[in-house]
């Protein structure tokens, strides 16, 4: 989903990428810090309103600590503790468990790295992604906690993007890893598939 800058928020980019701040410029449209000066910040809370009213459950990820704590803050109650890499992990199968007990509408708040591996969290079926990924796998690995053995609803997956940002060239990155890996798992069925002898070296 593309949405705007905020106006502070563009002239924050700019200096971003003038300074060639790579991480800053993936982060830049949370830093508005309110629904009506950050775009990507109101359309979230729009998602969460609207899975709450359709009686779902949703996961934020995203990869930094800082636009966690900003979503943690707006979504207010329904939010529950984040989990970040610096939760042990007795304490985040503690926030699990609340979060499997929690009313329609609760939201756990993920970094990426900690949130999207290992986990069991088919209680949610809204996952939304703050921002694209540098790796295609962390979102795959972040949608399977939602789309686990148990899941009885649709999965639906919202990608926050901002036009006009380094999203965009993400986007294209990604979509050229993805087709890279589907081309690789493709041919290697196919090799495994078939009767006649496959040169192993070469293939590789």
């Amino acid at each position: 989903e593309w949405v705007d800058f905020g106006p502070s928020e563009e002239e924050k980019y700019r200096e971003a990428v003038a300074d060639e701040q790579f991480m800053l410029m993936r982060r830049i449209a949370w830093t508005g810090g309110t629904p009506e000066s950050s775009p990507k910040l109101d359309r979230l809370l729009d998602i969460c309103q609207d899975a709450k009213e359709n009686n779902r459950k949703i996961l934020v990820f995203s990869f930094f600590l800082d636009v966690l704590t900003v979503v943690s803050r707006e979504l207010g109650e329904d939010a529950l503790e984040p989990i970040t890499g610096s939760v042990p992990p007795a304490r985040r199968q503690q926030i699990i468990d609340e979060f499997k007990t929690a009313p329609a509408g609760a939201a756990l708040v993920c970094q990426i790295q900690a949130g999207g591996v290992g986990l069991n969290i088919q209680e949610a079926s809204v996952v939304v992604f703050c921002e694209p990924q540098i790796k295609p796998a962390l979102e795959t690995q972040a949608i399977s906690r939602a789309y686990r053995m148990g899941q009885t609803n649709t999965v639906v997956v919202h990608r926050l993007l901002t036009d006009n940002s380094i999203d965009e060239r993400m986007m294209e990155m990604l979509d050229s890893k993805e087709q890279i890996f589907d081309s690789y798992a493709r041919d290697s069925v196919m090799a495994e598939s078939s009767t006649q002898a496959v040169d192993i070296t070469e293939k590789s």
